[in-house]
C-alpha cells in the first residue's frame, strides 16, 4: 500500500503543499523510488519524468510499482505578484494518444511524438500543416471580436455584442466548420437578422459555435480587442448629440495631500440620472508625472450598466484608460447612478500645485444601435506636500491671522486675492467664496482645516487652519 503522505490531501494545508511540489506532510518530492524519501535531498518537481522504454530512465515501469488508484497533479508557478482584477491567460493541452497496433510502451513514444508535433503546432498558431484551410472568400468572412465588421476590435463591438444577444436569446443557427477565437478570418453562414447598420449578426457569433452569447463571444472580443485585418482604414464613426438626460461626473477630491499615509486616492466615474440608453463607454485620462495606477488595470472591476459580465476595461497609454460598459438586456435602460471605482498612487517628487482629471470620448448607444457622444468633462485637484511648489502664506506678500480663530480670518497682502477654497483634510471642499475687503469667514467646520487663495494666476497659497 502506499505511504499515508503520499495519498489524497485532507486539510488546507495538505492541498497547499501539494500545490508547491510537496507531499502532504511538506516533505519535498525527490527523485527515485515512489518520490517519497524524507531522507533523500534529489528534489524534483516532476515525479516519473523518464520515458519507461529506458531503462535508464525514472518511471513507474522502471520502479515496478503496483497497480493503484494513481493521481495525476499539476499546478502552474507565476514569479509576478497577483493584483486585484489581474487576468492571466494560460493555455493547457492534455492529449490521448493510441494506436492499437502498439504495445503500452510503444504507445508512449507515439503519444510523445504526437505531443512534439501539437507544440509545433501551437508555435505557429496552428497554420503549419493542416489538412483544411480556413481562408475565407465571399460576404460572410467573420473575424472574431469584430462585430461590426469594420475590420478592427473596438470598444463598439462590444456595444453592439450586447445588443445582439438581447435581441437574439442564445437562439442556435448554423455554427461555422472552426469553432474559435483566434484571430483570423474564418468562413460563416449568415443569420437571419443583421444590426441596424446593415451588418449581418453572424459578426457578433465570435467563437463560431452558433450561438451570440456573453461569455466565449465577449472573450473573443477581449482576447482580440485591438487587432485589425489587413483591409482596416481608420475612418470616423457618424454619430450625433446624446438627445436625452444624463451626465458623467468625477468622483475625486478637489484637494490631495501627496505625503499623506500610503499616497493612494479613491477615485470613481459616476453615470448620473441617464436616461434611455443602453450602453456606455468613454476614456479616463489622468497625468501619469503625477499619478501612477495602483492597480495595473486601474479599474479594479468594470461592471456593465446591468451586471457584471459587460465591463470592460483596458490601459490604452500611460495616464489613458478606456472603460466600456455594455448591457445585455433587452430595451433601453434608466439610471439614477452607477459608477465604478479606481485607485490613484501619488509618485515622489511631484512639484507641480494642481492637475486635472479629464473624461473623453464619451460614446453612447441606445437599443435601437444608434451612437452618440457627450461633451468631455474635467476636474481641477489640487495638491500638496512638501514638494509642492505653492508660495508660503506667510511670506512676504500673504499673512493671514489669526490662527487658531474662532472663524473670521483677515489677510494683510500687496497681491489682488480674488477668490478661496476651504478643504477638510480629507480633501473635501468645504465652502467656496469671494475675498471681499481682504476678510473670510469660515467657522463651518471646527477642527483642522486647509485654506487656498487664488487670483487671476491661479493658486496663491495654502495654509492649515485651526478654527475652534
Amino acid at each position: 500500500s502506499p505511504s499515508p503522505q503520499t495519498t489524497d490531501p485532507q486539510t488546507a494545508p495538505e492541498f497547499y503543499n501539494y500545490l508547491r511540489g510537496f507531499w502532504r506532510d511538506g516533505t519535498p518530492m525527490t527523485r527515485g523510488g515512489n518520490g517519497y524519501d524524507p531522507t533523500s535531498q534529489d528534489v524534483t518537481q516532476f515525479l516519473f519524468s523518464g520515458n519507461p522504454n529506458n531503462t535508464a530512465e525514472w518511471s513507474m515501469h522502471q520502479e515496478g510499482l503496483s497497480e493503484n488508484d494513481w493521481r495525476i497533479l499539476a499546478s502552474q508557478k507565476h514569479d509576478g505578484v497577483y493584483q486585484p482584477g489581474t487576468i492571466f491567460t494560460i493555455d493547457a493541452v492534455h492529449t490521448f494518444n493510441r494506436a492499437d497496433n502498439l504495445s503500452y510502451l510503444e504507445n508512449v513514444n507515439f503519444a510523445i511524438e504526437q505531443s512534439k508535433e501539437i507544440q509545433a503546432l501551437y508555435d505557429l498558431q496552428f497554420q503549419a500543416d493542416c489538412t483544411q484551410n480556413n481562408f475565407c472568400e465571399g460576404d460572410f468572412c467573420v473575424y472574431p471580436g469584430d462585430v461590426n465588421d469594420n475590420e478592427k476590435v473596438e470598444r463598439m463591438d462590444l456595444m453592439l455584442l450586447g445588443s445582439a444577444y438581447a435581441k437574439s436569446q442564445e437562439n442556435f443557427q448554423v455554427p461555422r466548420d472552426f469553432i474559435s477565437i483566434k484571430w483570423d478570418e474564418f468562413h460563416a453562414e449568415p443569420r437571419n437578422s443583421s444590426f441596424a447598420n446593415g451588418v449581418n449578426r453572424v459578426h457578433a457569433d465570435g467563437n463560431g459555435d452558433g450561438v451570440i452569447d456573453v461569455f466565449e463571444d465577449r472573450t473573443a472580443f477581449s482576447r482580440n480587442f485591438g487587432l485589425e485585418t489587413r483591409h482596416y482604414v481608420s475612418h470616423e464613426e457618424t454619430t450625433t448629440q446624446f438627445p436625452h438626460s444624463g451626465y458623467l461626473e468625477i468622483d475625486f477630491p478637489e484637494l490631495v495631500n501627496l505625503d499623506s499615509g500610503s499616497g493612494l486616492t479613491f477615485g470613481g466615474i459616476d453615470i448620473v440620472d441617464m436616461q434611455e440608453f443602453h450602453s456606455i463607454s468613454y476614456v479616463l485620462e489622468y497625468d501619469d508625472n503625477i499619478f501612477e495606477a495602483f492597480d495595473p488595470m486601474v479599474f479594479g472591476n468594470v461592471s456593465g450598466v446591468i451586471d457584471l459580465t459587460m465591463g470592460f476595461s483596458k490601459v490604452l497609454d500611460p495616464g489613458k484608460v478606456l472603460v466600456i460598459k455594455g448591457n445585455k438586456t433587452q430595451f433601453d435602460t434608466n439610471v439614477s447612478k452607477i459608477g465604478d471605482s479606481f485607485i490613484l498612487k501619488s509618485r515622489d517628487g511631484v512639484s507641480s500645485n494642481q492637475t486635472k482629471l479629464k473624461v473623453s470620448d464619451i460614446l453612447i448607444a441606445d437599443y435601437a444601435e444608434n451612437f452618440y457622444t457627450l461633451d468631455d468633462l474635467e476636474k481641477t485637484v489640487m495638491l500638496e506636500g512638501e514638494s509642492v511648489s505653492t508660495t508660503e502664506i506667510d511670506g512676504d506678500h500673504i499673512r493671514i491671522y489669526p490662527n487658531p480663530t474662532t472663524g473670521k480670518l483677515f489677510i494683510d497682502s500687496d497681491l489682488q486675492l480674488d477668490y478661496y477654497k476651504l478643504y477638510s483634510l480629507e480633501g473635501k471642499l468645504l465652502k467656496k467664496g469671494k475675498v471681499n475687503s481682504n476678510q473670510i469667514l469660515i467657522n463651518e467646520n471646527p477642527g483642522l482645516n486647509i485654506i487656498q487663495l487664488f487670483n487671476a494666476n491661479g493658486l496663491m497659497a495654502h495654509k492649515k487652519i485651526v478654527v475652534f
